[in-house]
């Protein structure tokens, strides 16, 4: 930024016309040049100014569809991220089902242990119980053959004994 051109020695004439004495006019025109000095903008800053701005304009405007473009993968993301949500609230339940699941099997598990410990003494049982069927079936066995003996000795004698009854009749 530049200067303005500013006439003092007009200026302090014009406050002293006015009813100023000379010093107190002499130190506003200094005043007000003071503060016209640096902080006033001339046509051609303004103009600087405009065509920076405009070069501003033209940089944003391509960060505007960026910027829709973002928008729209933000509303993306969000949906993503809801679904994803959902899943992972699936994925709990479906992780509790297993748990109750497994922990069914290990009271199956459990109870087939127990199931198979009682058929291991129900089958040691019946071994046992095999065992003493062979002894009596063994008994039965020497029984029957005595009986067998005895019924043919019988037999033999009562044969005998009719024959010779027969032979002392027919005699």
């Amino acid at each position: 930024m530049s200067a303005l051109a500013y006439d003092t020695h007009k200026a302090v004439k014009s406050l002293v016309g006015a009813g100023f004495d000379e010093n107190r006019a002499e130190a506003v025109v200094a005043t007000v040049g003071e503060a016209m000095t640096g902080n006033v903008a001339t046509k051609a800053d303004i103009a600087g100014l405009d065509a920076g701005v405009a070069a501003l304009r033209a940089d944003v405007e391509p960060l505007k569809g960026d910027t829709a473009a973002l928008r729209l993968d933000v509303e993306t993301l969000k949906g993503d991220t809801a679904a994803l949500r959902l899943d992972v609230e699936a994925l709990k339940g479906d992780t509790a089902a297993l748990r109750l699941d497994v922990e069914t099997l290990k009271g199956d598990t459990a109870a087939l242990k127990v199931g198979m410990a009682e058929l291991k003494a129900d089958m040691e049982t019946l071994k046992g119980d095999g065992a003493a069927l062979k002894v009596g079936m063994a008994e039965l066995k020497a029984d029957l053959y005595r009986l067998v003996l005895i019924s043919s000795v019988a037999i033999v004698g009562f044969t005998v004994g009719l024959t010779v009854a027969l032979i002392k009749l027919v005699l």
